[in-house]
């Protein structure tokens, strides 16, 4: 059978590509950036995320409920990193959309934000609110501006190595350390029965070389965003993986981890894009047909608990 804690998100919206690329990995859960769950590949279950503020209508969020009752609902992601998100001014709008998902579906469970990182921010760049910082400051803002602790039922995270200095990103050590310090958190703030979901994991640069406009191989229309170069290092990769792997296996029980979703199915790793990722890949296209990568088949077996 399946690991159900291995989750995956998918690049696709449309349900049959999902339902392929779903079926051919393993994996159960999903996460694929919209809220629409007309169809939701059969076997799978769908996280139901609302990325902004205020969030849809009541009259919507019925409309949803009524169609996938009992879903879990992913609610902003990364605030610690946007700007117009701090804790306390969001603290209302977070307030009502709970409410008014509650009140749709009272089986419904819902995550708090996903904080990026926990104590680690990057290295070599600029910088970000902690996810810790976040975190304390949404549960005293709720406290002052509600009157209670925010009625979260799955704390959520987001977690990467950030590290630009070192290349590739693949410091499993520092990912496992973002998840660990959380529980600690959460343990000691009276959050110890809440479980954890790792909304995203991943890697954000897998090559070992990384070009800018200053140098002469770098592609112009890339700028300014960096371009990979050098060698793409597939075994690191799969280290990292089998690294952080092999730390959530042995803590998931004992820590409260329930799930973790790999970033991604698809993304064209060999270019430059504007969220400076070029990490990993599962597939080797966007479409239904598409080879697995040696990744990918990592990722596979380890769903399935298949020995390499």
């Amino acid at each position: 059978m399946p690991d159900e804690h291995y989750a995956a998100i998918v690049h696709t919206s449309d349900p049959v590509a999902q339902q392929w690329f779903l079926d051919t990995l393993g994996t159960k859960w999903f996460l694929d950036w919209n809220s629409n769950v007309d169809v939701i590949p059969n076997g799978h279950e769908k996280i139901i995320p609302i990325l902004s503020l205020p969030g849809p209508s009541a009259q919507s969020i019925q409309e949803i409920a009524d169609l996938a009752p009992g879903s879990v609902w992913y609610i902003v992601g990364e605030p610690n990193r946007r700007d117009g998100y701090g804790a306390s001014d969001i603290v209302t709008q977070l307030h009502d959309l709970y409410t008014a998902i509650k009140d749709a579906d009272p089986t419904a469970r819902i995550t708090s934000p996903s904080i990026l990182n926990w104590e680690f921010t990057c290295n070599g760049c600029s910088g970000y609110q902690k996810g810790s910082e976040w975190v304390a400051e949404f549960r005293a803002a709720y406290l002052t501006q509600i009157g209670e602790e925010p009625p979260i039922d799955i704390w959520a995270i987001d977690v990467y190595p950030l590290d630009w200095v070192n290349l590739p990103t693949v410091d499993h050590q520092l990912a496992i350390d973002q998840v660990d310090d959380m529980r600690q958190y959460l343990d000691a703030v009276g959050q110890q029965n809440k479980p954890i979901w790792i909304t995203e994991l991943g890697l954000h640069w897998g090559w070992d070389a990384m070009l800018f406009s200053n140098s002469e191989e770098y592609d112009i229309s890339c700028d300014p965003n960096p371009q990979p170069a050098g060698e793409y290092k597939t075994q690191m990769v799969i280290d990292y993986l089998v690294g952080v792997f092999d730390w959530l296996d042995a803590n998931a029980a004992g820590k409260k981890i329930e799930k973790w979703f790999l970033f991604s199915t698809y993304r064209d790793i060999t270019k430059c894009d504007p969220s400076a990722y070029a990490g990993l890949t599962l597939f080797n296209g966007p479409g239904v047909g598409a080879a697995l990568t040696p990744v990918g088949q990592f990722f596979r077996d380890r769903v399935l608990g298949i020995s390499p």
